[in-house]
């Protein structure tokens, strides 16, 4: 199936424009843009949903900082753990 590349910015769009609710079973995993910084620990969507309110992708991933050097991260994903393993949905890559 051939994607039409001129829908793909708008998808993103669309997807980072969706709320923390349409994805409560997943966990954020966040990563510093600082390379000596350790890699953050998984956060259950529900618990930044509880402490920030039903805020948008977009709105959440601004949101995450390094827990050791307090940055803005430079890359957020969402992750669903499964059987076979990880889904991993990227929210924003480290630039």
């Amino acid at each position: 199936m051939d994607l039409d590349a001129a829908r793909l910015p708008r998808a993103r769009h669309e997807v980072l424009g969706t709320h923390l609710s349409s994805w409560r079973s997943w966990a954020v995993r966040s990563r510093c843009s600082h390379l000596e910084c350790p890699p953050n620990r998984m956060i259950a969507v529900t618990d930044i949903a509880d402490s920030r309110g039903d805020v948008t992708l977009e709105g959440m991933a601004d949101g995450i900082r390094c827990s050791a050097c307090g940055a803005t991260a430079g890359a957020v994903s969402l992750v669903l753990r499964l059987t076979a393993g990880e889904s991993i949905q990227r929210v924003r890559s480290a630039a």
